[in-house]
């Protein structure tokens, strides 16, 4: 039985990530962390219902947006 997938999101400069993967190292992996950054409080499981159907559309890729911060900056 595959292991159910969790959307976990982070953010890196300017952009959030987000990705569908079934654990945090399998995030960290795709997001090419070299530290843990959900120990480091910059990454989180999502609770986001947009970011969670946008993931799990295309599970194991990597999305990635300009900061909501940042969103109609400008």
């Amino acid at each position: 039985m595959a292991k159910k997938l969790k959307t976990n999101e982070t953010s890196l400069g300017f952009f959030d990530l987000a990705i569908a993967a079934p654990s945090m190292k399998a995030a960290l992996e795709s997001w090419g962390a070299d530290s843990n950054l959900f120990h480091q409080g910059v990454a989180k499981q999502s609770e986001d219902p947009d970011v969670i159907a946008a993931t799990m559309a295309v599970p194991g890729v990597v999305l990635c947006r300009v900061q909501r911060a940042l969103q109609g900056a400008g």
